[in-house]
């Protein structure tokens, strides 16, 4: 990093060259640490929790953190610019670049908020049946026959809300954490597919794609284990587990910002069924199970019978498209298809609402 065209007459980088230097190593001005990956997202059930809000509604931190990292590997590239100004100089220093990151940091959650779609439906979350049932997706014949497009200009997030004003549906905004996610799910089945890993399947009822299921079985029952599948492929789950720790991370910050009672009922579970046996895991906690869909993925209307009832899948679409044009992922009873870009997570109840995804028509993955 070089700070010579800073320089001032004092032969010392001026403020703005030391500012520019450490948004610089940030990323950028144009990303900011507002799209940083949650600092707080990888909290084990026990980690004391965020009260820095006073208990008041949480901020919305699904791309948002400071980059700490960064910042101080940027402060120890501008101390060999502050060498003689003292200790007492470089502290103060120190609490301006922090107080003017969260103040920063603020102001652009605040814009994310601002700028994202609100949606009310007509339909009630509280009408919906639950099939339940030992079948694992059960297909539904309808789509809607007028479709509303919920559009994602600009990266911005979308709350779909029930006519009650339930939150149901939840679209993160696009960022930095969500590119980075992107490249990860990318990474992840590109690895999957030189391991030489057969899939769970090559097709089914929902669809002909590839489908790698990695999943706490005998969901239904009283002593859960883990799959057959999962356990004959640990390695390769274990270095799943390395490849996919931006999407986790994105994913549960996301999960506990904006749903943290449902959030916390998980975790709970979770613990619960952990703590009684020594040989089950949770490789996407606090999620019992994920699954990975590769190749061309055009699933059918369906829902996902055995997923909890009341409780949120989240789907996160990767590769290279055109949202605008590909991969909707389409709400039946609601009447919305949903863009979503690579990397973008959507929240949805699956298990009450009949989704399906649009085909893929521009030149991508």
């Amino acid at each position: 990093m070089s700070l010579v065209a800073g320089l001032d007459y004092r032969g010392k980088a001026s403020m703005r060259e030391r500012l520019e230097a450490v948004w610089g190593a940030e990323g950028g001005r144009g990303e900011g640490p507002d799209h940083a990956t949650p600092a707080v997202a990888l909290q084990g059930p026990n980690s004391p929790s965020d009260s820095s809000n006073g208990g008041s509604r949480p901020q919305d931190i699904s791309n948002t953190a400071p980059a700490l990292c960064n910042f101080a590997q940027a402060e120890a590239a501008l101390q060999v610019c502050a060498e003689g100004l003292g200790p007492g100089r470089n502290a103060r220093r120190q609490y301006y670049f922090e107080k003017r990151t969260a103040a920063r940091a603020t102001a652009r959650a605040k814009k994310k908020k601002a700028s994202a779609m609100h949606v009310q439906s007509t339909a009630s979350l509280s009408q919906r049946k639950m099939p339940g049932g030992y079948i694992g997706s059960r297909i539904k014949s309808e789509r809607p026959p007028r479709r509303e497009i919920i559009g994602c200009a600009n990266g911005a997030a979308a709350y779909i809300c029930d006519s009650e004003g339930r939150l149901v549906i939840y679209r993160s905004f696009a960022g930095p954490a969500t590119v980075r996610a992107n490249s990860a799910a990318m990474a992840a089945v590109e690895y999957l597919q030189h391991s030489g890993v057969k899939p769970t399947y090559s097709g089914s009822t929902r669809g002909n794609f590839l489908q790698y299921y990695f999943t706490l079985h005998r969901d239904n029952q009283v002593r859960p284990r883990m799959s057959l599948y999962y356990l004959k492929h640990i390695d390769v789950v274990r270095e799943l587990g390395n490849l996919l720790k931006p999407v986790v991370a994105l994913i549960n910050g996301i999960f506990k910002s904006r749903f943290p009672d449902l959030y916390a009922h998980y975790a709970a579970t979770l613990d619960y069924v952990l703590e009684k046996d020594a040989g089950l895991e949770a490789l996407f906690y606090p999620f019992a199970s994920f699954a990975l869909n590769a190749g061309i993925v055009v699933t059918l209307p369906h829902l996902d019978s055995t997923n909890y009832g009341p409780g949120l899948c989240c789907i996160m679409p990767y590769g290279t498209f055109d949202p605008a044009q590909d991969c909707r992922i389409g709400i039946a009873e609601l009447g919305y298809e949903i863009e979503v870009g690579p990397g973008v997570p959507v929240f949805i109840p699956s298990a009450m609402f009949t989704h399906y995804n649009t085909i893929l028509i521009s030149k991508g993955m």
